[in-house]
């Protein structure tokens, strides 16, 4: 119990101005991808920000699915793959940036994870 609520304490002082905006699930996701490309040393901003990344996208996922059945995921997605069709998505549409945060995201996984029509 006390792991979340510290988690949560620790991200609270997260730099962002906005963390409903694109732009911040963008900067989490850019740390997330930075850790497993070994590309930046761990800290806890860094550790923390990835970690919010990989639960925002993981818990969007499910909740798309349970809801709206919105994506069709290829099992051999994990969540590595998940973050960077967001970010590779978000590249090149940077106007989803100011954007609620969940809008790139679901643009992106809805273009890469098309569910056929029935």
């Amino acid at each position: 119990m006390l792991a979340p609520l510290l988690f949560l304490a620790i991200h609270a002082a997260q730099p962002y101005e906005d963390a409903s905006k694109g732009s911040a699930l963008y900067a989490e996701c850019k740390a997330y991808a930075a850790l497993k490309d070994h590309t930046k040393k761990i800290d806890t901003q860094t550790a923390s920000d990835a970690a919010m990344c990989a639960g925002y996208i993981e818990g969007y996922v499910q909740a798309g699915n349970i809801v709206l059945n919105a994506f069709c995921m290829p099992e051999d997605w994990d969540t590595q793959m998940k973050v960077q069709v967001y970010l590779v998505y978000m590249d090149v549409h940077p106007k989803l940036l100011d954007m609620p945060r969940n809008m790139g995201l679901y643009y992106s996984l809805k273009q890469a994870a098309p569910c056929s029509a029935h």
